[in-house]
């Protein structure tokens, strides 16, 4: 079989079935070629292939096929994209129609199409035909249910050390805000640039809080598949601006959940650092606006306004980020 190939992980899947693992057998790893001449001159016991090796062999070789994948393995093939081209969905909405149009003559036309690919790989009619007739037509959205596969195929691959290191599907997947009617819940994590502490409420066996401790947990963040982090804002915190500013380099795809409390800096000062930070982290920033506050934090950081005019400060702090954010030219009479 081809190493790290979808027929070594049903390979794996039957075994497992049987109440087996790899180490019961003595696997051989070949390509297609070399694994047909092998199985032909009985150097092999049993060979694990796909389609149109499969269907060749059973034309051309006295073989029964003992087992297949149905029910252990959900085999699938991708269209992969770079992160640009999959933003254009003008561009996917017209080549998905156009390959669902291929699709259904190959489905409608697979002696036609047999005769064109045989010299172009190679195999016989007869074997691309048995192909074709027998495979599954239609293109699937990616959903959970198909992530949820390929995360088990990387996990299994992990642990027989064919990959070097875990692998996150979401990481190579489109952002899936809404998949067929699933809502993908996106989980964030926090990181407590104000201490941290093995017991709620005390300072007993906590942990100072360093630069290369925040960059541990962001870093693993950025690997277990959570969407960002908080950084929180309060006199007890490290700067969350700062802490995120220095964490940028350190990460790939953790957003930043900065926290911003209105009235201890101007809106539009606000919005310049959120356009830079934002800029340099390649579009990780995301604010997260804290009205509310103890009032004796609030004004040592000389915040004097009561519960109501708070929030009254909050909606013309964004009305000004919005606007200049948005790049153009406008005046404001503020209240507050």
């Amino acid at each position: 079989m081809n190493k790290g190939s979808n027929v070594h992980y049903l390979l794996v899947k039957a075994l497992e079935e049987a109440g087996l693992t790899l180490d019961d057998i003595t696997p051989v790893y070949l390509p297609p070629a070399d694994a047909r001449a092998a199985f032909e001159g009985n150097q092999i016991d049993a060979w694990v292939i796909w389609d149109p090796f499969l269907s060749a062999a059973e034309l051309e070789l006295e073989t029964k096929t003992i087992l297949d994948g149905d029910g252990l393995v959900a085999n699938r093939e991708f269209f992969l994209a770079t992160d640009s081209f999959a933003g254009n969905e003008e561009a996917l909405k017209i080549i998905k129609e156009e390959l669902i149009k291929a699709d259904k003559w190959i489905e409608e036309n697979p002696g036609d199409v047999a005769e064109f690919l045989s010299p172009e790989i190679g195999m016989s009619v007869e074997a691309l035909e048995k192909t074709l007739k027998r495979k599954e037509y239609g293109l699937e959205e990616i959903s959970n249910a198909v992530l949820d596969d390929q995360q088990k195929i990387a996990d299994t691959f992990y642990n027989l050390k064919l990959i070097p290191s875990k692998i996150n599907i979401l990481d190579a997947s489109a952002d899936l805000k809404n998949i067929k009617g699933e809502i993908q819940m996106k989980v964030f994590w926090f990181l407590p640039s104000h201490g941290e502490s093995r017991y709620l409420g005390s300072t007993k066996g906590g942990r100072a809080i360093t630069l290369p401790y925040l960059k541990q947990i962001a870093q693993a963040v950025d690997h277990l598949g959570f969407e960002g982090a908080l950084l929180p804002t309060g006199r007890s915190c490290e700067d969350a601006w700062v802490v995120g500013s220095s964490l940028i380099s350190a990460t790939e795809r953790m957003k930043f959940l900065v926290a911003v409390r209105p009235g201890l800096m101007s809106p539009t000062l606000a919005a310049r650092m959120a356009s830079s930070f934002d800029r340099l982290s390649n579009g990780r920033l995301l604010i997260n606006v804290v009205t509310g506050g103890d009032p004796v934090e609030l004004a040592g950081d000389g915040v004097f306004l009561n519960h109501k005019e708070r929030y009254g400060q909050t909606d013309e702090f964004l009305d000004i980020w919005r606007k200049e954010m948005s790049g153009v030219k406008w005046t404001l009479k503020g209240s507050t």
